[in-house]
């Protein structure tokens, strides 16, 4: 496998894992506080509140469940370990597509979805490549990329 197909593969699944940990967070959050509104709820008027609990808890089993599809999808695209070396590049790298994704005026949640979605769909093209062409500057840290993953 070549060097660019590899370094694409790569920055697919690192920052499909961290677009995956910010929804994760998301979720988790939301739920935790719907629940404890719940609780608040049935603690305060009546215990029939709690019968609320049971979809929030099956919406968050249900997100659990695609979470840990999601997450096998990733590992398949990209199974070896980074080194020290490519995760620092990594980060800088989609850092800067953050960055750039800001400036198109498209949020980090968003741009986080839309890489979890192209990952679960295998896509050619994805947000990450079409954000990476059409930039100068990142097709010259994308080359930059390449070179920590040679082949192994």
């Amino acid at each position: 496998m070549n060097s660019k197909i590899n370094a694409m593969r790569a920055l697919a699944a690192y920052s499909a894992r961290q677009s995956l940990r910010l929804v994760t967070l998301i979720f988790t959050s939301i739920a935790l506080i719907v629940a404890a509104s719940v609780i608040a709820l049935a603690y305060v008027f009546t215990a029939w509140w709690l019968i609320l609990l049971l979809p929030v808890m099956l919406l968050y089993l249900g997100f659990l469940i695609l979470r840990a599809i999601a997450n096998k999808i990733i590992v398949s695209i990209h199974r070896h370990p980074f080194t020290r070396t490519q995760r620092e590049e990594l980060e800088k790298f989609t850092g800067r597509l953050k960055g750039l994704a800001d400036i198109k005026n498209t949020p980090v949640f968003i741009f986080a979805l839309m890489t979890i979605w192209d990952t679960m769909r295998h896509r050619d093209e994805t947000a990450i490549q079409k954000l990476v062409d059409s930039s100068k500057i990142l097709k010259e840290d994308f080359a930059k990329l390449e070179r920590y993953f040679g082949e192994r």
